[in-house]
């Protein structure tokens, strides 16, 4: 008996456009593709990704953002690492850019938890410093590149009508959609004086560590970043 095929819902979010390149590689792609689309926060749209993904029946939400061009072949990587090793969440990050303009992954770690004191307290991820090559473990990465299993999220009792709705359709009480990243699985962090000091992919990721799934990285599937964020959320 041959190998059970996972279904995938790819998911790109976007207030304008989205970028040719980017369009191109979803148009090449054998899965369906979902564009959120709209001009609302980032973290808004990041949980109506979650939500219209809940309500279809696919096993995995493949994230990508709208100017990000993946390498060929990366959902059916992560597929395969994701059967080796279904305690973490696989990830294909994009680039990025340093302060000083340097290019690397957008992958990154903690540095509180080594005890180093030369962290900003606001943003304490520092970049890994490796070339495309390789699978690490990370404390945090961009949501784009992103393989997420529907077992994931923790969809609540009261949510269940909403979600439906989203569908279409009634779920049967004993459809296993309950996870263990509760709601809000996104959100942006804020200060006092309303200045950002979170973004929602730290969030999500830091319910996904608490959770405790761990969160690996395959550089060799680093893809290209049309738009390159410098690092930072100051």
């Amino acid at each position: 008996m041959g190998a059970i095929r996972m279904s995938v819902l790819i998911s790109c979010i976007t207030r304008e456009v989205i970028h040719a390149e980017t369009a191109q590689w979803m148009c090449e792609q054998p899965y369906p593709v979902d564009i959120v689309k709209g001009p609302y926060t980032i973290e808004h749209q990041r949980n109506v990704q979650a939500e219209r993904f809940l309500a279809t029946s696919h096993d995995y939400l493949f994230i990508v953002d709208f100017d990000v061009i993946p390498v060929p072949g990366t959902i059916e990587t992560l597929l395969g690492m994701t059967e080796e090793d279904s305690y973490s969440i696989h990830v294909a990050p994009c680039m990025a850019v340093d302060e000083s303009n340097r290019p690397h992954p957008m992958a990154y770690n903690d540095a509180t938890k080594s005890g180093s004191t030369i962290v900003v307290p606001e943003n304490p991820f520092v970049p890994v410093t490796y070339a495309r090559q390789g699978t690490i473990d990370v404390d945090m990465t961009g949501m784009s590149g992103a393989l997420l299993p529907r077992s994931l999220f923790d969809v609540r009792q009261k949510d269940r009508t909403h979600i439906m709705e989203l569908a279409g359709t009634k779920l049967d009480d004993e459809a296993p959609i309950f996870g263990m990243v509760s709601r809000p699985w996104f959100h942006m962090e804020h200060d006092q004086e309303g200045h950002l000091r979170g973004t929602e992919d730290i969030w999500f990721w830091r319910k996904v560590q608490a959770a405790g799934y761990g969160i690996k990285a395959h550089l060799y599937l680093t893809a290209d970043h049309i738009k390159l964020w410098r690092l930072g959320l100051l």
